[in-house]
């Protein structure tokens, strides 16, 4: 028997969930630029404009250089299980002492 047993979600449930946090979202955003007086807008945009030079970022130089060392943690991999492998084939010793 599983504990964590929990019944199916209908469609028309998660689309409620998702259109009442939605709004919720949407009010409270509403709120903060009406607070601000316009400068939550810009706040996004520059947290929007930090996660494009971030992407851009990956995009150009880390998913470069990831390509580029899978060679050396393939290797690294190989090493691992052929060390493993040894001890595993070699007896214990601490049985003959």
């Amino acid at each position: 028997m599983e504990p964590y047993n929990t019944p199916p979600t209908s469609h028309r449930q998660t689309i409620v969930s998702t259109f009442l946090a939605a709004m919720a979202a949407g009010f409270f955003l509403l709120c903060f630029v009406l607070i601000s007086g316009g400068f939550f807008i810009f706040l996004v945009g520059i947290i929007g404009a930090l996660v494009a030079f971030g992407g851009l970022h990956y995009v150009l130089w880390g998913r470069h250089l990831t390509n580029e060392t899978a060679g050396e943690g393939e290797e690294e991999l190989l090493r691992q299980r052929a060390l493993a492998q040894e001890m595993s084939e070699r007896p214990d010793e601490r049985f003959w002492r």
